[in-house]
């Protein structure tokens, strides 16, 4: 009984000494680690499973095995950046937070973009939430951005996306295991064709892409392996739906689907698929028409166009996308000097005419109504050093007043004002135009006469100087020689 009673008043103590404690405000601190690998510093705190990166360098998983695990928010510091591949290293990641000032990176609501919110890196695996919609804006999807969502069943892409990783960008998302979402191995998220794989059975026949279907994206139609592009080439035929109004890179579909190939495809230099300007011929020369009806031209599509002195674009293709493939593959236009758009004609895009070197005209119709800037008219080429100019006269068929109310989109202010300082030739008269150089007057002809009359007098005089020089020591020497001769006789 006396036993009891020490062991009662022992804990009633040990509450009390505890109580005292928390109301003094004295406790255990959670413990916090930290360490460095390769110019990256980082901490984790066991108390929020949260790990801080600072310096400069990449994420890395492996460099933290011992709490990644573990590790539910991120933060980065400085100029540590974060790829989307690097995520599988944190299974339990729900938010990932960037500093104001970050050199690479900005975050909203835990997600992780580019600095310029046109790429989204990583949207983390175990964020809460079975809807996501990607913010109108973003260019692209980083390769392994959607890796392991498995709770993420439902991802809006708005009609700005143009590129899709090719690297287990979806994979083992929510959305990636829908079966619904997959119809002959072609994986279809938001009405957009984002994959193909062919690990179970490969495209063969006929095939109808689904009705409704938007975009198919740069991973679209190619597949994440190089050995299974080999598969498309058991396509027969296929058949593009009206919906889709954007195809990406016309490698995509033309250069692994050997059908395509077939002369019946083929139209004055051009290939087509149901209204779809898919690739040009690289043996065609001359003036490019493109086929009147044409509704889409796909992204690249020109890339082969290497010896076309002209391009007509229809009025029935209502949005010009970027032409040739970026300057990364060594394209680059030297024939083309004049591109012709017809009336009809609404969107620019970005980058529609970069890497054109020789473009002396452009014609632009009266129905434009937005030009997309960002490398559109800034031809790089390897003999302009690499230099963005302006070289091309731009033809507008409607007037000053029309011209006026299109709107040109830059997400640089430079490159805004450069473009809106250039020379427009409207049906009415010339925008920016240039101000004559006056032809000098009569007086000014004289003004400009009387320097070099100036230089002629000093000259003679100096030369007058010199002989006069020259001449006075002659006969200063002559008579010291006298002088001396004189002497010697007396």
């Amino acid at each position: 009984m006396k036993m009891m009673k020490k062991v009662t008043s022992l804990f009633l103590a040990t509450i009390l000494v505890l109580a005292t404690f928390a109301v003094s405000g004295v406790g255990v601190s959670a413990a916090k680690y930290s360490g460095s690998y390769g110019g990256v510093n980082w901490e984790f705190d066991d108390s929020t499973n949260t790990m801080t990166f600072s310096g400069d360098g990449q994420v890395d998983a492996k460099a933290v095995s011992s709490y990644a695990n573990r590790t539910e928010n991120i933060v980065l510091k400085a100029e540590v950046s974060f790829s989307g591949l690097s995520t599988e290293g944190f299974p339990q990641l729900k938010s990932i937070s960037a500093d104001k000032n970050h050199s690479h990176h900005t975050t909203v609501d835990g997600v992780l973009f580019d600095k310029e919110m046109e790429t989204i890196c990583i949207y983390p695996s175990k964020k809460p939430g079975s809807s996501y919609s990607i913010p109108d804006g973003v260019v692209n999807i980083d390769d392994g951005a959607f890796l392991n969502c498995t709770e993420l069943t439902d991802i809006k892409i708005p009609d700005s996306v143009r590129e899709v990783g090719i690297s287990y960008t979806f994979e083992n998302s929510g959305c990636y295991n829908d079966p619904s979402n997959w119809d002959n191995n072609v994986l279809y998220i938001d009405n957009c064709i984002v994959a193909v794989t062919f690990s179970r059975n490969p495209i063969s026949g006929f095939y109808n892409i689904r009705p409704g279907t938007r975009m198919i994206l740069s991973n679209g139609i190619i597949t994440n392996y190089s050995n299974d592009t080999v598969s498309l080439n058991k396509l027969t035929g296929l058949s593009i739906p009206d919906s889709v109004t954007f195809i990406y890179g016309n490698r995509g579909i033309y250069d692994y689907s050997d059908f395509l190939k077939d002369p019946k495809y083929l139209y004055a230099g051009a290939y087509y698929l149901d209204n779809w300007l898919l690739a040009t011929n690289e043996h065609f020369s001359g003036h490019l028409k493109i086929k009147e009806g044409t509704r889409y031209i796909c992204q690249e599509a020109l890339s082969n166009c290497n010896n076309a002195t002209a391009i007509t674009i229809p009025g029935s293709v209502k949005s010009i996308p970027q032409l040739l493939r970026s300057i990364v593959f060594g394209t680059v236009n030297k024939t083309t000097t004049e591109i012709f758009i017809n009336e009809g004609v609404e969107i620019i895009e970005s980058g529609a005419f970069d890497n054109f070197c020789e473009l002396n005209n452009i014609s632009l119709p009266k129905s434009l109504k937005k030009i997309y800037l960002g490398g559109t008219f800034n031809p790089w080429c390897v003999e302009h050093n690499g230099s963005h100019m302006y070289g091309t006269t731009f033809s507008y068929a409607g007037t000053m007043e029309d011209w006026k109310k299109i709107e040109i989109i830059s997400d640089s202010s430079e490159e805004y004002d450069d473009f809106c300082e250039q020379p427009i030739h409207c049906s009415d008269g010339i925008i920016n135009e240039p101000e004559p150089v006056p032809a000098p007057t009569y007086d000014e002809q004289n003004n400009m006469l009387i320097p070099p009359i100036f230089i002629l007098i000093a000259i003679v005089v100096l030369v007058i100087f010199i002989f006069t020089i020259i001449k006075l020591r002659v006969k200063k020497k002559k008579e010291k020689e006298s002088s001396k001769e004189y002497k010697t006789l007396s």
